[in-house]
């Protein structure tokens, strides 16, 4: 016959020096001091309190992989990997957006000790991307001095640009003589690619550059060719 012990208070089983309260099933978590000259019934005593044993995760599954640990309790290892996928991914993004910000800038104009060909092929191809862009204002790292105030020019590639669309472009006949240079350069227009367009441009060398310095009258349509 199991006899239960009765609600009271009794001898902490974990501190010699206070009592705790048995509710007659289980410890409360009501404390007093232990009277000096207490004489408490020592009937039988309740368990003694469990001890706190953390609690391990149970094992996975046999072909099953455990569940990942929360990002403060992965091993130092997982964790240094998984700060350095992330920086790399930033540094990444920064790129493509440095990338973007100075295609627009005249840092992308072509380099001043490559050779006059490749100069002017490049500020071709920059005037060219510029008008499919819809960027028709002067620009002073593309376009010669004397063309700053042609604004007849802007007025024609917008007009231009209007009714043919985008082009594609292509620079052939390159002749450089000191700080001046000429070139063929044919231009097809999206809207009329049957109909290219010739222009014998006109470049000249300043501030260490070469530009384009083609006059608005030099362009025909092709029909001479």
């Amino acid at each position: 016959m199991t006899t239960s012990t009765p609600a009271g208070w009794y001898d902490d089983p974990q501190n010699p020096n206070a009592q705790r309260y048995w509710d007659g099933q289980n410890w409360t978590p009501h404390y007093q001091r232990k009277p000096p000259s207490a004489q408490t019934p020592k009937p039988t005593l309740p368990p003694p309190l469990p001890t706190a044993v953390s609690a391990a995760p149970p094992p996975p599954p046999p072909n099953q992989a455990a569940p990942p640990l929360p990002l403060g309790q992965q091993p130092a290892g997982r964790h240094r990997k998984i700060v350095s996928s992330i920086a790399s991914f930033v540094v990444f993004v920064l790129a493509i957006l440095c990338v973007r910000l100075l295609s627009d800038h005249h840092f992308f104009i072509p380099r001043a000790d490559s050779s006059p060909e490749d100069q002017i092929k490049a500020v071709v191809q920059r005037e060219a991307d510029n008008f499919n862009n819809s960027k028709f204002s002067f620009n002073p790292e593309l376009t010669c001095k004397a063309q700053a105030s042609d604004d007849q020019h802007i007025k024609d590639a917008r007009t231009l640009r209007a009714q043919g669309g985008t082009i594609s472009i292509s620079v052939a006949n390159i002749h450089v003589t000191g700080d001046h240079a000429t070139a063929d350069i044919t231009m097809k227009l999206a809207k009329l690619p049957d109909e290219p367009i010739t222009t014998a441009a006109q470049f000249v060398k300043e501030d260490g550059r070469w530009k384009d310095c083609t006059p608005p009258d030099s362009t025909d349509n092709g029909e001479n060719n």
